[in-house]
C-alpha cells in the first residue's frame, strides 16, 4: 500500500513538472511571437519604441528639457507601465478625432509640409505614460500662428511634434505596444504634409492629424473602418492626386484667413 501511494505521488509530481515546462515554453514562445511580429508588421513597425531603462541626456540643459517633455505624459494612470506576464497591446479611446474635420485648419496652430528625419518614444518621468517624438525638416510653412517656424525654415533648422503612444522595450527583450485607436505614427524617411498644435511657447507641438505624401497619391496618417460606424474623415481623401489635394488644403487656408478679416 506504502509503494503504490509512493507510486502515484511521483505520477502526479511528473505530470505537474511536464505541464510546467509546457506553460513555460509556450510563454517564451508566445513573446517571442509577439517581439518578431511589432518588428514585422507594416502597421507596429511604424510606433517608435522606447527602451525602459534609457538613461537620462547627460548634459544638464538637455536633460532639463527632456524631463520637462516627459512631465506633460506623467499621471496617465493609477500605475506605472510594466512588463505584462502576457502580449500586451493597450489601445486608448477613438474619440479623439470627434469634431476633428478631414482638413482642421481651424484647429491648428501650425500646417508644415516637411521630411521626418527621426522618430523616438520616450516614458514619461513617472513611468505612467508613453509618448513619440517626431523631428521634421520643414520643406514649407503653410499656416502659421506666430512666425517663428519661418524663422527655423530660413535657417535650415527642424522642428519636432509629439504624439502620445510608442512602444516600450523592457531589458528583456519584450516590446509591448501603447496605442490611440485608428491613430498611425509618422514614418522616418518620409514627407508629409502635418496639422500641428501648440504645447508650449518654445516652439513645442502636438500632431492632431496628417497625410503621407506619396509620389503621386495622398494616405492619410489617422483613419481606418470604424467597425460598423461610418470611416474616419480623414479615410476621405485616400488615395487622392498629392497636387489636387495641396490645393484643397491652400484653398481651406485662404478661406479660413478670409472669414476671420471680416
Amino acid at each position: 500500500m506504502k509503494k503504490k501511494k509512493s507510486s502515484r505521488t511521483f505520477s502526479i509530481g511528473l505530470l505537474l513538472v511536464i505541464a510546467s515546462t509546457l506553460l513555460i515554453a509556450a510563454t517564451i514562445a508566445g513573446r517571442a511571437q509577439y517581439s518578431a511580429a511589432i518588428q514585422g508588421s507594416g502597421a507596429d513597425s511604424a510606433l517608435p519604441v522606447a527602451n525602459y531603462e534609457a538613461a537620462e541626456p547627460v548634459d544638464p540643459i538637455e536633460r532639463a528639457k527632456r524631463r520637462a517633455k516627459n512631465n506633460r505624459y506623467d499621471r496617465q494612470s493609477s500605475e506605472v507601465i510594466k512588463e505584462a506576464p502576457y502580449p500586451l497591446e493597450a489601445i486608448w479611446s477613438s474619440h479623439w478625432s470627434r469634431g476633428l474635420p478631414s482638413i482642421p485648419v481651424l484647429q491648428s496652430d501650425a500646417i508644415i509640409i516637411g521630411e521626418v528625419v527621426d522618430a523616438q518614444a520616450h516614458l514619461s518621468n513617472d513611468k505612467t505614460g508613453v509618448y513619440s517624438e517626431f523631428v521634421i525638416r520643414l520643406e514649407e510653412i503653410l499656416k502659421e500662428s506666430d512666425g517663428k517656424l519661418a524663422i527655423s525654415l530660413a535657417n535650415s533648422q527642424v522642428i519636432s511634434a509629439e504624439r502620445f503612444g510608442g512602444a516600450v522595450r523592457f531589458p528583456s527583450g519584450v516590446v509591448q505596444k501603447y496605442k490611440t485607436q485608428f491613430q498611425g505614427m509618422p514614418r522616418s524617411g518620409r514627407r508629409y504634409l502635418l496639422f500641428l498644435k501648440k504645447l508650449d511657447q518654445e516652439g513645442e507641438f502636438s500632431l492632431l492629424t496628417g497625410y503621407e505624401l506619396g509620389e503621386q497619391k495622398v494616405v492619410p496618417l489617422d483613419g481606418g473602418n470604424n467597425e460598423g460606424s461610418e470611416r474616419l474623415p480623414f479615410e476621405l481623401h485616400r488615395g487622392a492626386d498629392v497636387a489636387s489635394f495641396l490645393r484643397l488644403v491652400q484653398d481651406a487656408i485662404k478661406r479660413t484667413r478670409s472669414d476671420a478679416e471680416q
